[in-house]
């Protein structure tokens, strides 16, 4: 589960992630042009970079189990939300290895639609929770 707590009253916010026997911390905020300190992640900045962290991992992943050696995957997100009723996410996977780009296109395809990028994409339904 993961809780969010008001931290102080610059809009910091405490995001407590337990899951898996762990808890891990992470801090979520607002810009200072909008009364925060500028210093924490934007929400949804949290949102594309878990986005571009399970593109990366996936892909990772599916190279490794194929046996295909690679130097390095960079996953670039980012988001237009200049739509009020419309978001358009984008994302770059580069993939340095030697690989025909048909076989680079099938991993890249892998990443896009990762276990994140499935959530994004499918329909939402939001419920109170006990």
């Amino acid at each position: 589960m993961i809780v969010a707590k008001r931290k102080d009253n610059k809009f910091t916010t405490e995001v407590v992630i337990a899951e898996d026997s762990q808890v891990r911390v992470v801090y979520a905020g607002q810009p200072e042009a909008s009364g925060g300190t500028g210093t924490d992640f934007r929400p949804g900045q949290l949102v594309l970079a878990g986005y571009a962290a399970c593109a990366n991992m996936t892909v990772n992943k599916a190279l490794i189990a194929d046996n295909i050696e690679f130097e390095d995957i960079i996953v670039s997100v980012e988001a237009d939300t200049s739509q009020q009723d419309k978001t358009k996410i984008g994302i770059k996977i580069e993939i340095m290895a030697d690989i025909s780009q048909e076989q680079k296109d099938k991993y890249i395809q892998k990443g896009k639609t990762c276990f994140v990028g499935r959530m994004l994409s499918s329909e939402k339904e939001f419920v109170e929770i006990s």
